[in-house]
């Protein structure tokens, strides 16, 4: 059956930054402020809700197991806003099953400070069958 992860491996942590200001023609541009010493501490995104992947019928017929790492982009709301085959299976099946299920699972977002901020990470989908 197939497995779920303790926890998803951060593989970056990415947060899009504000964006630079365009200033008007004419217009001053303020100087930059000097930058930042101070760096505010980053948890990695947790999960929330994770089922356990439908075994694809046809994958267990045919005796196909595998493990299939998705890379997950987990928005600030805590929802999947992008999932992506990190590493395949080798099986068509258990990659589609697996990134079908990852698409419906929540999240805790990743956080910098006491902000929620989107993040990628990786999750390892197991799909083992049970013998005897």
């Amino acid at each position: 059956s197939p497995a779920v992860p303790p926890a998803p491996a951060v593989a970056a942590f990415e947060s899009p930054g504000p964006p630079d200001a365009v200033a008007a023609p004419g217009a001053a541009r303020a100087p930059a402020p000097p930058p930042s010493t101070a760096t505010l501490p980053e948890t990695a995104a947790s999960y929330l809700s994770a089922p356990a992947p439908r075994y694809p019928l046809a994958a267990r017929r045919d005796g196909i197991e595998g493990r299939v790492t998705v890379r997950v982009l987990v928005s600030a709301q805590g929802t999947p806003a992008r999932v992506e085959i990190a590493q395949s299976s080798g099986s068509e099946i258990l990659d589609r099953a697996a990134v079908q299920a990852v698409s419906a699972w929540r999240f805790a977002p990743a956080r910098r400070g006491s902000q929620p901020v989107d993040a990628w990470v990786l999750v390892p989908v197991e799909f083992h069958l049970r013998s005897g």
